[in-house]
């Protein structure tokens, strides 16, 4: 092999792989919450890792049995008593420490990252990320199907701070069958609506200092 070679294999190796580069899905990289209120940060795309998770056959499609099981899987991570109820502690876990995106417990600055709370440098001084409200009261709406804002205490139909596995599992599938545009009893990706609630499938996002709504 001369040296003259060389420089024409390096240029053959790059392009090759340039074009193994997958394609970027429209979703690549953003924040994405299920339907139930799961929050997917760290995948590459983070609406298709939700939808092959519910997709436990992997034929393509989610049935409402899939559907239903994926919520409560997610339920009993939110369950952390093991009480078959998501109390109120429980909500506030998840409205702080799983989800802060809701804006619903606290109500102070969130971070331009996705609204991850903001966190001071360990020395009083103030952190270099910006802050930023929600003063439309929109929640997890925008990186979501629905527009739910908090879309597990939005399952509380009883109004007492509180969800029920049967309170879950309801709101399951009313949230199937909002998905299910064409009603065969299957969710398929080309029925999903863009990120952000924007057909507004579920319920209008509340109105500034209201409580996100129930289904």
């Amino acid at each position: 092999m001369t040296k003259a070679t060389l420089p024409l294999i390096a240029l053959i190796g790059a392009a090759t792989s340039a074009l193994a580069q997958p394609v970027p899905h429209e979703h690549a990289g953003r924040l994405f919450f299920s339907p139930m209120g799961e929050p997917f940060r760290d995948a590459p795309d983070n609406a298709e890792a939700w939808f092959a998770q519910a997709d436990t056959n992997h034929d393509g499609k989610i049935t409402l049995a899939e559907f239903r099981a994926d919520a409560m899987r997610f339920f009993a991570i939110l369950d952390r008593d093991h009480d078959h109820e998501i109390g109120p502690e429980e909500i506030e876990h998840y409205e702080q420490v799983i989800a802060p995106e809701t804006g619903i417990t606290g109500g102070g600055p969130i971070d331009e990252n996705f609204g991850h709370p903001i966190q001071d440098n360990g020395d009083g001084s103030a952190p270099e990320s910006k802050p930023k409200f929600d003063p439309a009261g929109q929640g997890v709406t925008p990186y979501s199907y629905l527009a739910l804002p908090e879309p597990v205490i939005a399952a509380d139909t009883d109004f007492n701070r509180g969800v029920s596995e049967q309170e879950f599992l309801a709101a399951a599938s009313r949230r199937f069958a909002l998905l299910d545009v064409n009603h065969d009893g299957a969710i398929t990706r080309d029925e999903l609506p863009k990120l952000g609630g924007g057909d507004n499938r579920a319920a209008r996002p509340p109105k500034h200092g209201m409580k996100p709504p129930r289904e």
